[in-house]
C-alpha cells in the first residue's frame, strides 16, 4: 500500500474539481454532467438568477454535494460549499461517456453495434486500467440492440399500412418504395 492508497483510506471529504464540463443524458432522458471525475444529476433551475443546480450522482453515498451553471452559458457558477465524501472516479466518467456516445449510434446509423461498441472503445483511447472498468463489446452488444430494437416500428397488423421515411428512402433521400405491383395485380397485398 503506498502514500496515495493510505491518504484515500484517512480522506473523508473530497473539493469540488473544476474542470471542462461534458453533457449526457440519464436513462430517464434528463440532464447529466461530468466535471472533475464526477457525475451530476440536474435537479432544479432559476430563470430569476439564471442558475442550473446539479447534485452528485452519488445518492447511495449521501453525497450533498452541489454545483451551479449558468443557464445562458453552461459555465461554471458556484457550489453549495458542501465537499463530496467519496473520491473522483475518472474511469466511471469515461465508461459513462462511452456509452453515450454508442447509444447515439446504436441510434443513428444502421451498421453492426459490435462494429460501433469496438469503434468507440478505440475512439476513447481505453488504456489497461480503463479496460477493466469496461464490458467486452460481446457483452454490451444485447443492451444496445434492446435499444435499438425499440426504435424500430412494430410489425403491421393490417394489410394497408405506410411504410416510414426511414425505410422507404436511401441515404441520399431518394424514394426506392415506388409503388406496390401486386396490389395492381391481385387488388391488395399478398397476405
Amino acid at each position: 500500500m503506498n502514500c496515495d492508497d493510505e491518504e484515500l483510506d484517512t480522506r473523508a471529504a473530497w473539493p469540488i474539481i473544476v474542470d471542462e464540463i461534458q453533457w449526457c443524458k440519464t436513462n430517464r432522458g434528463n440532464d447529466h454532467i461530468c466535471m472533475g471525475g464526477y457525475t451530476y444529476d440536474s435537479f432544479s433551475q432559476s430563470l430569476q438568477k439564471n442558475t442550473r443546480s446539479f447534485c452528485c450522482s452519488k445518492e447511495n453515498l449521501r453525497c450533498r454535494a452541489v454545483v451551479n451553471l449558468f443557464m445562458d452559458s453552461n459555465m461554471y457558477n458556484d457550489s453549495n460549499n458542501v465537499e463530496h465524501n467519496h473520491p473522483p472516479n475518472h474511469h466511471d466518467v469515461k465508461r459513462l461517456l462511452a456509452l453515450q456516445k454508442i447509444k447515439e449510434r446504436v441510434l443513428a446509423e444502421p451498421i453492426s453495434v459490435a462494429r460501433i461498441i469496438e469503434d468507440e472503445y478505440v475512439k476513447h483511447d481505453l488504456n489497461g486500467d480503463d479496460r477493466r472498468h469496461f464490458l467486452l463489446p460481446a457483452s454490451q452488444a444485447s443492451k444496445f440492440h434492446k435499444i435499438r430494437a425499440k426504435m424500430l416500428p412494430p410489425n403491421p397488423k393490417a394489410l394497408d399500412f405506410e411504410v416510414s421515411a426511414m425505410y422507404s428512402t436511401t441515404h441520399s433521400g431518394e424514394e426506392f418504395l415506388i409503388y406496390d405491383s401486386t396490389r395492381k395485380k391481385l387488388g391488395g397485398r399478398l397476405t
